[in-house]
This record gives C-alpha cells, structure tokens and sequence, in this order.
C-alpha cells in the first residue's frame, strides 16, 4: 500500500507542476501569478524529496518550458551491428543497460538526436533509417526510476548496420558495453529497454521499420 501511495503522489506531482507551469505562461493576473508560483515552489520541493536534485534545480529546469506542459522526449538507438547484435551500454548511476540515448534539443529531429546521443555516448556516428517503436514512462508505472519522476514518452530509432569492429567510446555517464544478441544475455534493463531491444531484434528481423516521413 505504502509504494501504490507514493506512485499516486508522483502522478500528482507531475499534474500539479504542469498546472502551475502552464498557469505561469497563460495568466496575466498578478494575483493568479502569485498562486501559480507558489504551486510550482511547492511541487519542485516535493520532488526535490524524491530525486537527487535540488529544489533550485528543479525549478529552473520547469521554467525552461513554456507553453503547454507535455511529456519530455527522448530518443533511444538500438545500434546493429552486421552480425545482427545489438549495443548496450551500462549506466554509471545504478548500473542497468540500455541502448544509447537521452532527450531530444529543441530545434532537432529524433534522427538528430540520435546520432548526437550515440555519438556522444558511443563515440562514433551512425546512420538512422527509420523508428522501432515508442514507449511511454510515467511517475507511476516507473517510480523507481529517477530518470522517470516526469511523464516521458521515448522514441527507438533504427539505424544502418555498423560493423561489429567498431571501436566504442564509452561517456562517463556509462562504464561498460556489449554487443547482444538475445535480452536474456543482460539481467539489469534500465526502464523500458528491454521490451524495446526485443522489438528491436524482431524489426531488424523481419524488416518492419517504420520509414521516417519528410517535411516537404
């Protein structure tokens, strides 16, 4: 009962900042204004609580946005080698495996950031071809997540097979690395990653990758 309390006060959380952001952006009422900045201060201390992040912290990343609160984004890379594996890398923070990624820029394409977080995470440039699929991290199906205390929704990019040679440069975010070939090689998935990296496997597979769509 005490993990489902909190699950429900990290959903509140998520909705009581996005009021409070969205209240900041839209209201002109200096009175309302008040209100609103004093829901944020206290959503951002409460998640200060939870995360290891400071409640000044928090609150500058909130006011970064502006407009309509959505889920942030994020994109993953199931990197594939030509032998069909696939690259994981080892988080430095709790030590579960994932596949190279983080969130995307404004101003930048989901193909963009993956080759910026592969690269920076990987050390080396792929080519994305298309999209494996989405996944969506909420507060309260991963509380135990400190990447997952804000609503998330996560984008898996296909790309051009490498060649399994290719000579990896961890970040210090990560500290080891593997080519895979079965999820059942890696018993510490970081969230999500795991049903994303069977799916993975399959679309390479059976070719089901969804082409990426132009602008023009």
């Amino acid at each position: 009962m005490a993990n489902d309390n909190n699950d429900d006060i990290r959903v509140l959380l998520d909705a009581l900042r996005a009021i409070a952001q969205e209240g900041l952006s839209y209201s002109r009422n200096e009175y309302d204004t008040a209100r609103y900045e004093k829901l944020l201060n206290i959503a951002s201390k409460e998640y200060a609580a939870i995360t290891n992040l400071s409640q000044e912290e928090i609150q500058k990343m909130f006011l970064k946005e502006q407009g309509s609160i959505t889920p942030k984004v994020g994109v993953d890379a199931a990197v594939v080698s030509e032998k069909g594996e696939i690259l994981v890398l080892q988080r430095k923070d709790n030590g579960a495996w994932g596949v190279p990624g983080g969130w995307a820029d404004v101003d930048e394409s989901p193909f963009e950031t993956a080759i910026r977080e592969t690269h920076e995470e990987a050390g080396f440039d792929i080519e994305p071809i298309g999209y494996i699929g989405i996944a969506c991290k909420t507060p309260n199906t991963f509380a135990g997540w400190t990447s997952a205390w804000v609503s998330q929704i996560n984008i898996c990019t296909a790309v051009k097979p490498v060649s399994s040679d290719k000579v990896v440069k961890l970040s210090q975010e990560h500290t080891d690395y593997k080519w895979i070939a079965d999820v059942a090689q890696i018993d510490n998935w970081n969230a999500v990653h795991k049903p994303l990296v069977e799916r993975a496997f399959s679309a390479y597979r059976d070719q089901s990758i969804t082409p990426h769509m132009d602008n023009h």
